[in-house]
């Protein structure tokens, strides 16, 4: 039940207010917990209240109120005065609650993480590997400067892990390799002013300068394009080998791990043409995801929110209802930690997450511990999970 709506329920019960459904409502959340019903039975003994409320002192019990009034829409004008005091003391002791997060009135007490506060797994860091053609792997990362060269000819500079393309027509086309290694993410330019994400895990392909009559990149993993537009060169993706993206300028979030039967791509805006290696061919529009199944070879379409899709390039895990596996494939990644199931069944549970991608791990999995439904047991980097 919505956290606010319960809040509303126990006031209306505390003025003796209780509709017949609401009444009903409230039982119903009392019997979820034993804990809920016990919390109920301290907020009516206001001696009680008035002792655990001498913890907080230091609080503005007059301002509290007045907004949590303006809030709720309650009267201060009601006909027992009594009861508005007593409305008073609860109402503030509700407050703090919250302002503590609200664990003791919406989560079971005897819900205990079972991930060590002790352990800690740090999030991923932006960096990536750049190979060239005959030349040395080059680290980048926030602070990396370089130059790189084929030929004695200079083919782009790196400063502060950022790369600048050398513009000199006698340049020729070199491949470029770039690689995001678990643990980590990158953002680039390409030379035609492409802007690209790289997620946990992936690779990019993509020669400098591109051929003069198209612009090609092959990838593998999870990339983000935002395309500069050209209709005279088409901007061609590469999906790992086995389909295609023709596009000529729009933004779009591919997905396709080697170790995935199925790929995907999600289009955030413009036109894009996904051509599989059998000649199919379909057309994606805007707020749509295409999935490709390597096992059926079935290509399907469906309508979605694409900000779901596209989250992780704004520093967010967003899922909604989503299979327990779907959702640890990139957590996993991204935290650089290998993930076991206890049964296979586990893996289709549906969860809906939205947290920060640069918190601790522990941020998510206590998260979804509080479901009651699972529980995580981590060693080191292996992170065991179990019906709870």
């Amino acid at each position: 039940m919505d956290p606010k709506r319960v809040i509303k329920l126990i006031l209306n019960h505390l003025k003796d207010a209780l509709s017949s459904s609401e009444a009903i409502e409230l039982e119903e959340w009392k019997s979820g917990h034993e804990k809920r019903s016990e919390l109920i039975s301290d907020i009516s003994d206001e001696q009680k209240l008035s002792k655990e409320l001498s913890e907080f002192s230091k609080v503005d019990a007059e301002k509290s109120w007045d907004q949590l009034l303006s809030r709720l829409d309650v009267k201060s004008h009601s006909s027992s005065i009594f009861m508005m005091r007593f409305v008073r003391v609860a109402a503030i002791f509700i407050m703090l609650l919250s302002v503590a997060g609200a664990i003791y009135l919406f989560i079971p007490q005897n819900n205990k993480v079972l991930v060590s506060d002790a352990i800690s797994v740090e999030p991923g860091a932006y960096n990536a590997v750049l190979s060239i053609e005959g030349e040395d792997e080059i680290l980048l990362n926030d602070t990396s400067t370089a130059e790189l060269k084929r030929d004695n000819k200079l083919l782009a500079s790196v400063k502060h892990g950022k790369l600048n393309y050398a513009s000199d027509g006698k340049i020729s086309s070199t491949k470029m390799l770039l690689i995001v290694p678990e643990k980590a993410e990158f953002q680039l330019d390409l030379s035609d002013g492409t802007k690209v994400w790289m997620n946990a895990g992936s690779m990019l392909s993509f020669h400098h300068p591109f051929d003069a009559n198209k612009r090609e990149v092959y990838v593998e993993g999870e990339v983000y394009f935002e395309v500069k537009p050209d209709k005279t060169k088409p901007f061609i993706v590469d999906v790992a080998g086995k389909n295609a993206i023709e596009v000529l300028g729009t933004s779009f979030n591919v997905k396709a791990y080697p170790e995935d039967h199925v790929h995907e791509a999600v289009l955030v805006e413009g036109s894009v043409v996904w051509k599989t290696a059998i000649g199919r061919e379909r057309i994606m529009e805007p707020q749509q995801r295409l999935t490709w199944n390597s096992n059926t070879s079935d290509v399907e379409i469906e309508n979605v929110d694409s900000n779901i899709y596209t989250a992780w390039i704004d520093g967010q895990f967003v899922f909604e209802s989503t299979r327990l596996e779907d959702i640890m494939k990139p957590v996993s990644r991204w935290y650089g930690v290998n993930i076991e199931y206890d049964a296979e069944d586990i893996k289709n549970m549906p969860f809906s997450v939205d947290v920060k991608r640069y918190e601790d791990l522990q941020t998510i999995l206590k998260m979804l511990e509080a479901t009651q439904k699972i529980k995580f047991e981590l060693k080191d980097t292996e992170l065991l999970i179990s019906r709870k």
